[in-house]
């Protein structure tokens, strides 16, 4: 049986549980993205319909899981394609992005999984990815000055950001039950950069993630200091691994992940809304050591 969970204005979570399958669904609209979470591991024809027929009842085009490596082969057989990996994600071993985009077509019999990448989309991906390693390397020092945020202006700022358009997240739940924090970085009393991270304590990761985009130079060089002053912030904090995501069209904006020392290790496939569509993501990810490691 199926049963909603919790639900904020753009994000619900949904179980389904029967003999054999054990899910949780977590739907995020505004995104337009749903994120499985398996309780029971093995491969199942329910677990595939099940989830496609939620998708296609909730026009979510983008469904992705989070697995450790042994289950890769299960999500792979069920339609699945391993997009990326998140070092640490489970604090010693990694999580693995499996992911999928749902055809919509109205006519059921043309509803399916749409798994491999055009060959065409990856060769753009790594132009870009070179792109942005050039631009990172012309990023000028630009120190800033990091302020934890309360909730209640950090859902002001959000909102102002979502009204004029502007914003990338509303900084919905990308987990079950995390702990959320957010920044404003400034510079000469100046907000340039507003940024949260969404920590899983037990596991020991973050997703950080930049409310707007870098509108030039001096921004994208503001906003890598930021990312380098919240990952120190999130040490302090036990977080091992941190991982985000930017368009995968946007060179400016992928420069500054790959200057504050983040690694892409995946490309996620339509895994964001923008004006223009839905576009691949690039998944940045960056691990501090552990105790004992250099």
């Amino acid at each position: 049986m199926a049963a909603r969970v919790w639900a904020a204005t753009a994000t619900d979570g949904q179980l389904f549980h029967s003999d054999s399958v054990s899910l949780c669904l977590l739907i995020n609209r505004r995104a337009g993205t749903l994120r499985v979470f398996d309780f029971r591991a093995g491969p199942s024809a329910s677990k595939r319909t099940f989830i496609l027929s939620t998708a296609r009842r909730e026009a979510i085009e983008r469904v992705f899981i989070v697995v450790e490596r042994e289950e890769v082969p299960t999500w792979n057989h069920l339609g699945f394609a391993r997009e990326g990996a998140i070092p640490a994600f489970y604090k010693r071993s990694d999580g693995f992005v499996m992911g999928t985009v749902v055809d919509l077509d109205p006519a059921p019999t043309h509803r399916k999984l749409r798994r491999s990448p055009r060959l065409s989309d990856v060769d753009a991906a790594e132009r870009v990815l070179r792109s942005a390693k050039n631009l990172a390397r012309k990023l000028p020092p630009s120190p800033v000055r990091i302020a934890q945020l309360d909730a209640a202006a950090a859902h002001r700022a959000t909102f102002d950001a979502l009204r004029t358009g502007l914003a990338l997240t509303a900084f919905e739940p990308f987990g079950r039950d995390p702990q959320r924090c957010w920044f404003a970085a400034s510079q000469r009393g100046k907000t340039v950069a507003l940024l949260s991270a969404e920590v899983q304590p037990c596991f020991g990761h973050a997703l950080v993630e930049f409310l707007t985009p870098p509108r030039d130079d001096h921004e994208r060089a503001a906003f890598r200091s930021s990312l380098d002053a919240v990952a120190c912030e999130l040490r302090k904090r036990d977080v091992i691994g941190m991982f985000a995501w930017s368009p995968a069209d946007d060179p400016a904006f992928a420069s500054v992940f790959v200057g504050a020392g983040f690694k892409r290790s995946g490309v996620l496939s339509r895994h964001l809304a923008s004006p223009q569509g839905r576009k691949d993501a690039f998944l940045w990810t960056r691990k501090h050591p552990f105790p004992g490691e250099s």
